[in-house]
C-alpha cells in the first residue's frame, strides 16, 4: 500500500512542478471528484478555459454518457479495458463528500512521507 502511495505522491508531485514553469493561463486544474459531482458547473469552466462555444444544448449532449463512443461493453468476447461498473452502467456517479487527509496507520508510512503528501494533498485542493 505504501508503494501505491508514494506513486501518487511522486505522479503528482512532477506535476505540480512542471506545472510551476508554465504561465498560469496554459493550464486548468480542476478535481475529477468536483466535475463528477458538478457537471453542471465544471464543463463550462473547461470549455471556457479551452475557449470553445457551447450552449446548454452541448453541456447536455456532454452529459448523454450513454452516447459516447466507449460507453458500453462493446462486440461479445471483447476485453473491457476500463471502470467495468461505468461501461454496464454509463453515467456519472457523484463521488461523497471528501474528509480531512488522513493515511491509514495499515500503510504504515513513515511520519516525513505521510507529511509530504499531506501538504501536497491539501495544495490539490483535498
Amino acid at each position: 500500500m505504501a508503494s501505491a502511495a508514494s506513486v501518487w505522491y511522486l505522479s503528482h508531485l512532477r506535476i505540480a512542478r512542471a506545472l510551476q514553469h508554465l504561465p498560469r493561463d496554459r493550464w486548468l486544474r480542476l478535481r475529477g471528484e468536483d466535475l463528477l459531482t458538478e457537471p453542471r458547473a465544471c464543463l463550462p469552466v473547461i470549455l471556457d478555459w479551452l475557449d470553445l462555444t457551447y450552449d446548454q444544448g452541448v453541456i447536455d449532449g456532454m452529459l448523454r454518457t450513454e452516447r459516447w463512443s466507449y460507453a458500453g461493453t462493446g462486440p461479445p468476447g471483447w476485453l473491457y479495458g476500463g471502470d467495468h461498473k461505468f461501461m454496464m452502467s454509463p453515467e456519472l456517479r457523484p463521488v461523497p463528500a471528501l474528509e480531512a487527509v488522513h493515511f491509514h496507520p495499515d500503510l504504515e508510512m513513515p511520519d516525513q512521507m505521510s507529511a509530504r503528501m499531506t501538504k501536497l494533498a491539501r495544495y490539490l485542493g483535498y
